[in-house]
């Protein structure tokens, strides 16, 4: 049987992204997406960099540093002094900085390619001790929609505590409303060692507080892409 052209275009379009480079790649898959690594022209680039310290001045080294524009998720890592430096797209970003026993820190910015932003970040520490601990074994690798985040589920600041206190202060995580939002949406599908779970949000925050941060390696994010209310999918890997 042969189908018109235009037709099985049309069909498609739902589903078709035409990236940079000028290739058409498939999305909205049910499976979990795998979006190859996104390469970009210079020109639609913008440079954000900074330091983190706590309030009493101290430099924070291993912070997780994410940028979230509604589409794409870029991140960084700050160094032993404490300075960071992410390249982006151009264009307006949620900006979340997070370290084991303090206070994540959240801010809306404007990335432009015309010169680098400066944006300095002070935590607040909420555990005590928080500036004496080492922010390590927390990792996170951006790619394109998706998100891991390493969780060193044994850091003192996680002792005995679950998997939502650790949660509350990552980025793209929001409890504020009792309930559980992901990169501003509560449109989220959540795979416990890949099973799948698609409860209300506060029964998805309830859950999470019943999880030992000990028993979980990581966690990843993954977007279908667009703002607003976007479906979000976290993956929770427990520790074998």
């Amino acid at each position: 049987m042969k189908f018109n052209l235009f037709v099985v275009l049309f069909l498609l379009m739902p589903i078709i992204s035409y990236s940079q480079e000028g290739e058409y790649r498939i999305i909205g898959s049910l499976r979990e997406m795998q979006m190859p690594n996104l390469r970009f022209q210079d020109e639609d680039l913008g440079t954000v960099n900074g330091c983190v310290k706590s309030e009493n001045g101290k430099v924070i080294s291993n912070a997780t540093i994410v940028l979230n524009n509604g589409w794409y998720f870029f991140d960084a890592s700050s160094n032993k002094k404490g300075e960071y430096k992410a390249r982006v797209l151009t264009g307006n970003y949620t900006i979340e900085v997070s370290a084991p026993g303090f206070e994540k820190y959240v801010e809306e910015i404007y990335a432009s390619n015309k010169r680098p932003l400066n944006k300095n970040i002070v935590l607040k520490p909420i555990v005590k001790g928080a500036e004496k601990m080492m922010a390590s074994g927390n990792k996170s690798l951006a790619s394109g929609n998706s998100i891991l985040f390493n969780i060193n589920g044994k850091h003192p600041a996680y002792e005995g505590k679950s998997l939502y206190d650790v949660l509350v202060n990552l980025p793209l995580f929001d409890f504020s409303d009792g309930g559980l939002k992901v990169a501003g949406s509560d449109n989220v599908t959540m795979h416990f060692n890949s099973r799948m779970n698609r409860a209300q949000p506060q029964m998805l925050a309830n859950m999470l507080r019943s999880i030992a941060a000990e028993d979980v390696q990581s966690v990843k994010v993954s977007s279908w892409g667009g703002q607003g209310e976007s479906p979000m999918m976290v993956y929770l890997n427990y520790k074998e």
